[in-house]
Parts: structure tokens; sequence; C-alpha cells
């Protein structure tokens, strides 16, 4: 999309948006809350570029798709995945968030640690297993009355 301007000023770049639907003179576009405020009011003249798929898209349609899901975990302090590699976790890592950023794509050697946010894809019964594997498990309370 570009901006307001006079014949004298070059085209700028005020957002991106996706195109949704299309209706004669009309064009609805998809596009984030914050780029929304800032178009209200304006008068702009849309611009189209050539649609190309990212590789975040065509990841999504593959997983809809697929039998498998995304699950997000972060590995808690004692649990089974804190101090273990990746290679150990059922299913795929796409990528770990640590204390040093976001690693796609990470080493099957790169150590867990506690705090560290896996990106997985699984099947369901394998994601509620990494879920359990990066959660502490509860103590049983030995003193509990039986009955």
């Amino acid at each position: 999309m570009a901006g307001p301007r006079t014949d004298e000023q070059p085209a700028e770049r005020v957002a991106t948006a996706e195109i949704r639907a299309t209706h004669e003179d009309t064009v609805t576009l998809s596009l984030d809350e914050y780029d929304a405020r800032n178009l209200a009011g304006g008068d702009y003249r849309l611009l189209t570029l050539p649609y190309e798929p990212g590789a975040d898209r065509q990841f999504a349609s593959l997983l809809r798709a697929a039998d498998e899901t995304m699950v997000v975990v972060t590995v808690a302090a004692g649990s089974a995945l804190d101090g273990t590699a990746v290679e150990t976790v059922e299913g795929t890592v796409v990528a770990v968030r640590g204390d040093a950023g976001v690693d796609a794509i990470p080493s099957a050697s790169r150590v867990l640690a506690a705090g560290d946010t896996l990106y997985v894809v699984a099947r369901p019964d394998v994601a509620r297993r990494v879920d359990a594997a990066a959660a502490v498990a509860e103590e049983s309370d030995d003193e509990s009355p039986s009955q």
C-alpha cells in the first residue's frame, strides 16, 4: 500500500496487507491492527505486487492438512527435558526460544534448559507426552489418608 502523495513525491509503502476479497472498486484487506489505525481516515492508493507465498504460509497450509499439530511448551526446572538434548524430544522440534534468542531447526545435540520454549510438530498423543515431559511431576503426598 502506498501513502498519500502528490505528483512530486515518490510513493512510500505504509503497510503490507493481504487481499481478502474484491467487488467492483472495493477491496477488502487484512492487516494488523496497528497499521489499520494508522491508515484510518487517510486517502491512499492501493498497489499490488505479485503474490509469492511465504514459507510460513506454506508451512501452515501443510500443517492444516497433516495429522500432526504444533505444540508450544516451556521446559520447567527439574522436568524430564531439563538438561537433555533436543534429540530426546518426541516429535520434531522446529525451534527453541531461550536466553540467546530463537534457534530455528536446532541441532539434535542442543541441550535444553529450564525456561526454554520448544515449538514441536507432533501427533496429538505425542504432543501430550512432550507437554508432560516439559512439566515437573507433582509429588504425591505419602501422608494422605487411605480408604
